[in-house]
């Protein structure tokens, strides 16, 4: 009997794991908690997760470098800024 092709979603490609069971165990209660229709899913929910996890440590570390590099002028600078949107009830948007 000839195999019958699948449509794959678009873009998609199969892989194929060998999981631990304590790990299929966390992405079968992972995938119940976010209500995903597939373990697929859950998975690329978790890498999705960890890219942005790593995208924020990236950022958090470059402002920190920015603001490490400043002169002791370029501080009093910042801080003068900080102060005056506390003092006039701004909000900066993260």
């Amino acid at each position: 009997m000839p195999r019958v092709a699948r449509k794959r979603s678009a873009g998609k490609q199969r892989r194929t794991f060998s999981l631990a069971p304590d790990v299929t165990s966390f992405l079968d209660e992972f995938r119940a908690r976010i209500h995903a229709p597939s373990a697929t899913a859950a998975l690329e929910a978790l890498v999705r997760e960890e890219k942005l996890r790593r995208a924020q440590e990236e950022l958090n570390a470059q402002i920190s470098a920015f603001y490490d590099s400043l002169s002791e002028q370029g501080r009093r600078e910042e801080l003068e800024w900080a102060e005056f949107v506390h003092a006039h009830g701004m909000h900066v948007e993260e």
